[in-house]
């Protein structure tokens, strides 16, 4: 095949809806008798990058995936796209390659641990060894496929780290005190494929969410002998998804999800209840709540609590008030509470003491919603957290997690990961900055630069 120069076209989409488009492999035009090969990647909303070299104007019926939130393999239907003619040697740039790549997440069992997606498509860990931060090769180490999505961590007696393969298939990377080893979650249950990024909780046992290209919410869990499926959408007749789902625990199962309505669902089981069966709660509905335009995280602290971005740019909390004399759901507008900068990206919440609510401004800036439980009035605060430690700009999507005091990861616009962290042993109790990545000489978060 000629090599051809490679030129940025920047396209048009018509009739997905606003939707990201997101490919799974290099897609194939044929246009008279000469092939072209197109690699478009992951950008902002209607709009897709075509490296292609044509330098000229045409359009093209391509098969490409409407991704709802994350990237993901849609059933593939064919979308109109029109290339601009482009004769000029400089390429057109749609924006900053970092603004579209993936994002860390912390946890920890025994000490600090972080994963991530490299460029090469292996997962990799940052973990600090209480003298040094140390990376591993985690997909290299468990000899394990690459991955498609963004990892998630999660701790039950050892360390656990689930992601979408390049078949996605649901896979799982779980150490046994000697070494990382791998199993295929989706081979194992005889799952349907996933469609979003898996996420991984406890209660008594392991327990896998992820979204289905149908707009089903499945669930894979270890029952002490074999991994085994569950489609709740199914068991609690519950509304289609519309992005990947969060869960949490406090007694019971909690998983929640946004619906194509816009509306945050909540799927819950009770292991106890006379008649234990997946169950289905609108909480938009419930608490007369904002539309959310993001994906919702659950966290707990004495009840449960879950967050999300609403279209207004607000993050958006709804709890569950267990001292009223009718338990109901609630909602609290954080932002307008704590005076505090709109969204630029999703919400995450962790608890130590109080609640904590991290987020990414629209001046890429880290900032933290915080509820003042031994104040005079009990109420929400805001700090900046790039600025009070004078951290680089983020690109991406802050992970909070504690081990004995407040962590806060993210991607920089430099692809590297670093991590904000509250120093509670100082004699001036402040929050404080380290770039992990520089620290251990890790690879770049994808397509990040090192």
């Amino acid at each position: 095949m000629k090599k051809m120069r490679a030129l940025a076209h920047l396209a048009n989409l018509t009739g997905c809806s606003g939707k990201l488009i997101v490919p799974t492999k290099l897609i194939s035009v044929q246009k008279s008798s000469r092939q072209f090969m197109h690699l478009i990647p992951r950008i902002k909303f209607g709009k897709i990058c075509v490296g292609a070299g044509l330098g000229i104007a045409t359009v093209l019926n391509t098969l490409i995936p409407v991704a709802q939130a994350t990237p993901a393999p849609h059933p593939s239907k064919p979308h109109t796209v029109q290339l601009s003619a482009e004769n000029s040697a400089v390429p057109q740039q749609a924006s900053s390659q970092a603004e579209f790549l993936g994002d860390p997440v912390g946890y920890s069992l025994n000490g600090q641990h972080i994963v991530y997606r490299g460029e090469d498509g292996h997962i990799y860990e940052l973990w600090f060894d209480r003298n040094e931060w140390k990376q591993t090769n985690l997909t290299k180490a468990a000899n394990a496929p690459l991955a498609a999505g963004n990892p998630t961590g999660y701790s039950l007696g050892s360390l656990h780290v689930v992601y979408r393969g390049n078949d996605n298939h649901i896979h799982e990377l779980w150490f046994d005190g000697d070494q990382w080893k791998h199993t295929d979650l989706t081979l194992e249950a005889q799952a349907p494929p996933a469609a979003g990024e898996p996420v991984g909780y406890v209660l008594e046992s392991q327990h896998v969410l992820y979204r289905s290209s149908d707009g089903h919410i499945h669930e894979l869990w270890f029952d002490a002998d074999q991994w085994k499926h569950t489609n709740l959408t199914q068991e609690a007749q519950a509304p289609l998804a519309a992005g990947d789902p969060s869960g949490y625990s406090l007694g019971s199962l909690h998983v929640v999800y946004r619906g194509e309505d816009g509306h945050i669902h909540e799927l819950w089981f009770a292991p106890d209840a006379l008649n234990n069966k997946w169950r289905h709660e609108d909480l938009t509905e419930a608490t007369k709540a904002p539309l959310a335009a993001g994906e919702p995280v659950g966290y707990v602290l004495k009840s449960l609590h879950v967050l999300y971005r609403g279209a207004d740019g607000q993050i958006h909390e709804l709890w569950f008030d267990t001292k009223a004399f009718n338990k109901k759901w609630r909602h609290s507008n954080l932002t307008e509470a704590a005076k505090a900068p709109l969204a630029a990206g999703d919400p995450t919440g962790y608890s130590l003491g109080s609640l904590h609510v991290v987020y990414r401004g629209n001046d890429n800036q880290i900032h933290e919603l915080w509820f003042d439980n031994k104040g005079f009035n009990q109420e929400w605060e805001y700090t900046n957290l790039t600025e009070e430690a004078k951290a680089p700009p983020a690109a991406g999507d802050p992970s909070g997690y504690v081990l004995g005091s407040q962590h806060v990861v993210y991607r920089g616009e430099d692809g590297k990961i670093h991590e904000l962290w509250f120093d509670n042993k100082a004699f001036n109790q402040r929050w404080k900055y380290a770039n992990l990545t520089e620290e251990v000489n890790a690879p770049a978060s994808e397509t990040g630069q090192n």
